[in-house]
């Protein structure tokens, strides 16, 4: 029964929250010891004038004077006793001193008090400021809580049937305020929640348990709690002879008399669970039986090591959920055409080749990005949309742009070369489209590309930058998705061998090379993939391919100019546009070397051209994991398009998976 207060009364509390009233005020909610929870009015509290200042902030503990009123109490004075300094530093304390306030707004009604609670709340936001309260304390607080506010719950009995409780999964109910056995939870009119025996022994203990000590020297781990992993990925060695959760969605299944063996796809693996009749009950073993494959299920279980098994781990099943039946799922483990599967695309990603590709995939863009954050490039994003061609030429995906023409864009060149005069070392990636009906590795219509600028960049310099960039893509995808690799069966000692510096030749011998080889092809022509997968197939690592004619133009260079060779301690290179044009050989060279517009079709100026070009790289690992949708373009700065030979400036495929 509440203490009778006379019209000025004086009390201790706790803030609970505060409400804006009026212009200047707030209705400030606490607890407090005499009275329990009360709603007062603190006038010109918003004032910055204020005499309360500071001191009715949400959780602080303080002590009022309090005039009574018809309507609302009002507060004369507030002293500050505790201001709980670290809960407010810390957002982890803070979310659970908020949480803890909130259960005393929700268990309490106004001008009631109830025994022990405001000592109870004291004790709790001391312990929390002096983080001496983990999860498991917090729970055995909680159920003091409930206790003292009298919603004990029945943990020891059936609910309905007022039989003890076996040592089996049960199921609680809100409504109820209690357990009720497996069965009678038909009886139940409400939602239950299944719980495990391993959740029913610590609910027990912490029901029992009068000191909160002993609570804190509990490891939960050895005392059969259950160690949940919600979709994180682990390594499950590290989680051997130990209890796990793990949720996901049954990939097969099959059954061998009184023993279950269920493979089941977390979204990380694939991993083998046990389930024996004798263990788990007959009504569960039972509804296992059940189980179809992609049903989503939680499962509960101690990991056990066996060699046999897929990893070399299983979980023997304690108890599970089952969420959902799936039928009639279309995907079986059988051969399927082409078009059913393109056909089911969004449910064919669940198979193991296609979740395999798509997470090399993420590997090698990560390891991209990676790649040029280490070295300082800075990204930047270049526009999708955009007013006409980088390239010059006309298979462009044209749109109406608020009635203007606009074309999705093929590429970020034009603005990396202004960002790249900027920034010094600039990267754009992202989508880029091509209007073309081909639909090879080569000539896709929609994929992502990567596309580096260097300032002050020579050919040698360019080079290194795409051994680097591929060396280390390579070695990052074998490190972490050996696995995935060897799903897609590429032969991984290969790929090891994809390692920087790669053999350099030169786009005369090329040409040499492919003559004797029976191609017919000419000084100047392109390179095709026959031709590039021939020239790939007579090294065992990517093979860089040069105009011969660019080195013989630096070679060539007087004193009037810097070799592009030459190595400069700051990181520059020299400039190879500023070369005497006496020191080139032919108009042909010249062509190469030089740039034929100094300003792009944006009219924004162009990148000075260094003695960078484009080249090629050839392997006949070409993928790593089939069609990636990921290319490479790496250049310095834009060569005159009518320079003789043009090697292909894509390293790797423009595909797709």
């Amino acid at each position: 029964m509440s203490k009778i207060r006379t019209r000025i009364y004086k009390t201790d509390g706790i803030i609970l929250k505060q409400i804006p009233f009026l212009e200047k005020d707030r209705i400030i909610t606490i607890y407090s010891q005499e009275y329990g929870k009360l709603r007062l009015i603190a006038k010109g509290i918003r004032s910055p004038k204020s005499k309360f200042g500071g001191s009715l902030e949400t959780l602080n503990s303080v002590s009022l004077s309090i005039i009574k009123r018809n309507s609302i109490d009002l507060i004369t004075e507030s002293y500050t006793n505790v201001t709980y300094l670290n809960i407010r530093n810390n957002l982890k304390l803070l979310s659970k001193s908020m949480y803890w306030i909130e259960l005393i707004d929700s268990l309490t009604v106004e001008n009631e008090p109830v025994k022990n609670m405001f000592p109870l709340t004291e004790f709790t936001l001391n312990l929390i400021n002096e983080n001496n309260c983990n999860d498991l304390c917090l729970r055995y607080l909680e159920l003091k809580l409930i206790i003292i506010s009298g919603y004990s719950p029945e943990f020891f009995e059936c609910t309905y049937c007022r039989n003890k409780l076996e040592p089996t999964d049960h199921f609680f109910s809100f409504n109820d305020g209690g357990i009720f056995c497996g069965k009678c939870k038909i009886n139940s009119n409400t939602t239950l929640l299944k719980i495990s025996l391993n959740c029913m022994k610590i609910i027990r203990l912490l029901y029992r348990e009068k000191d909160i000590n002993n609570i804190q020297k509990i490891n939960l781990e050895k005392n059969g709690y259950v160690k949940t992993l919600f979709g994180r990925k682990v390594n499950i060695k590290d989680y051997n002879k130990k209890t796990i959760q793990i949720n996901g969605w049954v990939y097969n299944s099959r059954r061998s008399g009184k023993i279950g063996f269920l493979m089941l796809r977390d979204g990380y693996g694939i991993i083998q669970c046990i389930i024996e009749k004798s263990h788990i009950g007959e009504e569960s073993f039972n509804l296992f039986k059940t189980f179809t494959q992609e049903s989503s299920v939680s499962i509960i279980g101690d990991v056990v090591e066996n060699d046999r098994a897929p990893g070399g781990y299983e979980i023997f099943v304690n108890s599970f959920d089952l969420h959902q039946i799936t039928s009639e799922y279309p995907i079986t483990p059988k051969e399927h055409g082409t078009d059913f599967l393109m056909n089911h695309r969004h449910l064919w990603l669940r198979s193991k080749r296609q979740h395999a590709i798509l997470r090399i995939r993420h590997q090698i863009i990560k390891s991209i990005r990676d790649f040029f954050d280490m070295n300082d490039f800075t990204l930047v994003d270049t526009p999708i949309f955009t007013p006409n061609s980088a390239e010059g030429t006309s298979t462009l995906f044209d749109t109406d742009y608020f009635d203007t023409k606009a074309y999705l864009c093929q590429t970020g060149q034009l603005y990396g070369e202004a960002s790249a005069m900027a920034f010094g070392r600039h990267y754009n990636f992202g989508p880029c489209f091509r209007a073309e009906k081909s639909k090879t590795r080569r000539h896709l219509t929609e994929f992502w590309m990567v596309e580096p600028e260097i300032a002050f960049c020579d050919m040698k310099e360019n080079i290194k930058w795409a051994e680097k960039l591929i060396d280390y893509i390579f070695q990052e995808v074998i490190k972490n998705k050996r696995n995935e690799l060897k799903i897609l069966e590429r032969n991984i000692h290969v790929l090891e061998n994809i390692k920087a510096p790669f053999p350099k030749i030169s786009y005369t011998e090329c040409i040499n090379l492919l003559n004797k080889g029976g191609f017919d092809i000419k000084w100047g022509d392109d390179f095709g993939s026959p031709e590039e997968t021939f020239i790939s197939e007579k090294y065992d690592k990517p093979v860089v391919v040069f105009c011969d004619t660019v080195f013989s133009v630096a070679r060539a260079s007087t004193a009037t100019a810097p070799s592009p060779w030459r190595l400069i301690i700051t990181g520059f290179k020299s400039s190879s546009s500023n070369m005497s044009r006496r020191s080139s050989p032919s108009q042909l060279s010249r062509l190469i070397m030089l740039q034929t517009a100094s300003v792009s079709n944006f009219c924004r100026p162009r990148a000075p051209l260094s003695s960078g070009h484009s080249f090629n790289v050839c392997s006949r690992a070409r993928t790593l994991c089939g069609s990636t949708g990921a290319g490479v373009r790496t250049t310095s700065s834009t060569i005159s398009a009518t320079r003789p030979p043009r090697p292909n400036n894509t390293i790797g495929p423009n595909s797709g998976s």
